[in-house]
């Protein structure tokens, strides 16, 4: 899998299935514990945890991870609003 391609359902259930297990530790914990995890996921982290709609910023950053940058870039909107789908899909379980 190179950065460009979509990496397929099968991975980003993989990522999803990753993130709701570090959220339900955060859950556990009161809050992100930030020593093993990148910038990244403490970002998505907490915006899993805020319970609010998940922040322009992070779903744009994102996108690329769960799309594949070409398609990121091929539609900017579409990839954030898909993102934030997801996102919102990962924070019910």
């Amino acid at each position: 899998m190179d950065i460009f391609s979509d990496p397929g359902p099968a991975r980003r259930e993989a990522l999803a299935a990753r993130y709701r297990a570090l959220l339900t530790d955060a859950r556990r914990a009161g809050g992100v514990i930030p020593g093993h995890l990148s910038g990244g996921e403490r970002e998505v982290l907490a915006a899993l945890l805020s319970g609010a709609e998940p922040d322009a910023a992070v779903c744009q950053r994102l996108a690329p991870g769960i799309f594949g940058l070409r398609a990121a870039e091929a539609d900017p909107a579409a990839a954030e609003a898909r993102a934030r789908v997801w996102l919102q899909d990962v924070a019910r379980g």
